[in-house]
């Protein structure tokens, strides 16, 4: 389906039987978003250059990159970080996506080649090192065909470092590593792609580049009201980004048949809040 809507919209399902109650919160985006509700954006690049990314990996990503950095808004930062057996970052802080910056970006990914070992834990560290600038989403995304050892340091390392952050995962290869990036996009209320088998990578790159444009609503919680719910997920929130729906879960006890569960969240910093009649 396509979205028609104007403004944001939310609304529930909810059932009752024996087991107790059930409920489905939905929350759609605008069609087109108001360019003035949408957060500015510091995007970090985490970009894996080791030696199995080589090949048609390694020209998903720069594809991914080119749109990525094409679609930043003049109020969006950025920052890139190739890492194989090291890292090393574009540039020592987040820079403003001004035309100049942007093409000497690009420029930057266009001349990385693929090579080495796959240490991802200092990548990780200096991602999140740096000053964040204010009043903006840092969202950090990972490129990698996940050929990582010891997942759950990696998994610990961005638990410990990853602040207010949002975390998302771009998977390219043959036979990529799922449990590692789906969890570390779960850890940082974000999500993961891959490039499906006989899929276009290129496709698949714009697609993931524009999915991450506009977050609308951050830092999203939910007010049950007078419902006792249980079994929430998921149980991190994500953010709402134009053209992703968000759905959350729950059960309830089934003791109320009507209520107000409200919604709140951040839009451009400020507080927000929607109330949604449970139906």
């Amino acid at each position: 389906y396509s979205l028609g809507g104007e403004t944001l919209e939310a609304t529930s399902l909810s059932h009752t039987d024996e087991r107790g109650g059930f409920v489905t919160l939905m929350v759609e985006p605008p069609a087109l978003p108001d360019e003035a509700a949408v957060a500015p954006r510091e995007l970090v690049f985490v970009l894996d250059t080791s030696g199995s990314m080589g090949g048609a990996p390694m020209r998903a990503s720069k594809r991914f990159m080119d749109s990525a950095l094409r679609g930043l808004r003049p109020s969006d930062y950025f920052r890139i970080i190739p890492f194989a057996n090291t890292a090393r970052s574009f540039s020592d802080s987040a820079m403003r996506a001004t035309p100049e910056n942007l093409r000497a970006g690009r420029r930057f990914v266009g001349g990385l080649d693929a090579g080495g070992g796959t240490e991802i834990d200092n990548a990780i560290r200096t991602a999140f090192a740096t000053q964040q600038p204010a009043n903006t989403t840092r969202i950090v995304v990972f490129l990698s065909d996940g050929y990582i050892g010891d997942e759950a340091q990696v998994l610990r390392t961005i638990n410990q470092q990853i602040g207010d952050a949002r975390v998302f995962a771009f998977g390219v290869g043959s036979s990529v590593n799922r449990y590692l990036l789906d969890a570390m996009a779960k850890e940082g209320r974000g999500y993961a792609r891959y490039v499906p088998v006989g899929a276009d990578p290129n496709e698949v790159a714009e697609t993931l580049a524009a999915d991450l444009k506009s977050p609308l609503l951050t830092d999203i919680s939910i007010d049950w009201g007078d419902l006792d719910v249980s079994d929430v997920v998921p149980a991190r929130i994500p953010d709402l980004f134009a053209g992703q729906g968000l759905r959350v879960y729950a059960r309830h006890d089934g003791a109320s048949e009507t209520a107000r569960i409200t919604l709140t969240g951040f839009v451009r910093g400020r507080s927000a809040e929607m109330p949604v009649d449970l139906v």
